[in-house]
């Protein structure tokens, strides 16, 4: 198998001309987020993780894996901090899509 039944399929959302409400805050959401979760320390990860994410929060990974929660959130952060202490993630772009009615 292979993915090559995209080709044909327009990946935009299909709701032409949805309200974007949130398209534009975005890109420094993403930036945001990132530098507040992964590089600004341990002081406020937990608090910044609890302010930008939704409590039912999925994440969906590697070989079927997946977690749901700001618990299991806090958790795979902590774990990925611990096991590479000098890791920094830098947005080298940031490309956001989609609208209010199909996500």
């Amino acid at each position: 198998t292979n993915n090559t039944c995209l080709i044909d399929r327009g990946l935009q959302p299909p709701s032409k001309g949805a309200p974007q409400t949130f398209l534009d805050e975005c890109p420094a959401w993403v930036i945001r987020t990132t530098d507040e979760v992964w590089n600004l320390g341990p002081e406020n990860r937990n608090k910044s993780i609890e302010k930008y994410f939704h409590p039912n929060f999925s994440s969906h990974y590697s070989f079927g894996r997946s977690y749901t929660g700001i618990p299991a959130l806090k958790e795979t952060v902590a774990a990925t901090v611990n096991a590479f202490p000098d890791l920094k993630i830098y947005v080298t772009d940031c490309f956001c899509v989609g609208n209010d009615v199909d996500g």
